[in-house]
């Protein structure tokens, strides 16, 4: 493991069965568990993101050795399913919350089958909040953000923030990134809000060079199993290979096609 490499890891949904097209994201709640057992079974160290972000910013505050974080993307009611099992193994957690959808279903996910997924309401992420779960903002209804103009990709951004800062009647400093998508624009409107830290997908360790408004997260879904989760943790394997410029070129155009599309029915239907 490289010195200064964290993994901070990255789950969405926790639950036991879901459409073909979503089981990427996806982890059963005994799987969970396995990861986490595999994890703390190698020496690491479970650690909040915000301990990762300061030891960053300030090397007189050392990570433990094998540091290891954990965040949570969307805000699904199946968060409840994660939860006792990071508590019963003390693994503090960070949240990150679309809030459009909150007390609805998931209808960002509908194109992979997952459509009516329950989301946790507003009066869940408060008592989260004070239970000690950090949250923070996924944006507010999950759009690609780096294909909005910059009017809209800044409301998306504040909306999220302030009326997630009401429900838990604290600042929130926190985005992670809808998608994953954030270029330097968007980064850069996601600091004017008033976003401190912003975190991203890339599949890798977060390293000290990364940008603290683009933190480097791994996905674990059902393709990774315990053993693969170690070894990635450790530095001696990729999650997926990096994508190269052209190919991430052609790929978000095409994600601006297709997102217009999808933004233009969305209106009509609200």
């Amino acid at each position: 493991m490289r010195a200064g490499a964290v993994p901070v890891l990255l789950l969405h949904s926790v639950d036991t069965a879901c459409s073909q097209a979503y089981a990427r994201w996806m982890v059963g709640p005994s799987a969970l568990a396995a990861h986490l057992d595999a994890l703390l079974a190698e020496g690491f160290t479970p650690v909040s993101l915000r301990d990762v972000e300061e030891a960053a910013a300030d090397h007189r505050r050392p990570l433990p050795p094998r540091p290891f974080a954990v965040t949570v993307d969307d805000g699904l009611a199946d968060f409840r399913n994660a939860l006792p099992l990071l508590e019963s193994r003390d693994v503090p957690v960070t949240l990150f919350v679309t809030t459009r959808y909150l007390g609805a279903t998931s209808r960002w996910l509908a194109g992979l089958g997952e459509g009516d997924r329950p989301m946790l309401d507003a009066e869940a992420v408060a008592e989260l909040s004070a239970r000690g779960v950090h949250i923070g903002s996924h944006a507010h209804s999950h759009a690609m953000l780096d294909c909005l103009s910059p009017a809209l990709c800044r409301r998306e951004l504040d909306t999220g923030r302030t009326e997630l800062s009401a429900i838990i009647d604290q600042p929130v400093e926190h985005v992670a990134y809808p998608h994953g998508y954030a270029d330097a624009r968007v980064r850069r409107l996601a600091a004017a809000v008033g976003f401190r830290h912003g975190v991203g997908v890339h599949d890798r360790l977060r390293t000290a060079a990364d940008d603290p408004m683009s933190t480097a997260r791994v996905i674990v879904g059902s393709e990774l199993s315990p053993a693969d989760l170690v070894a990635l943790s450790l530095g001696r394997r990729r999650a997926r290979p990096p994508t190269g410029r052209v190919a991430r070129a052609a790929w978000r155009a095409y994600r601006r096609r297709r997102h217009g599309r999808a933004q233009r029915g969305m209106a009509g239907a609200s």
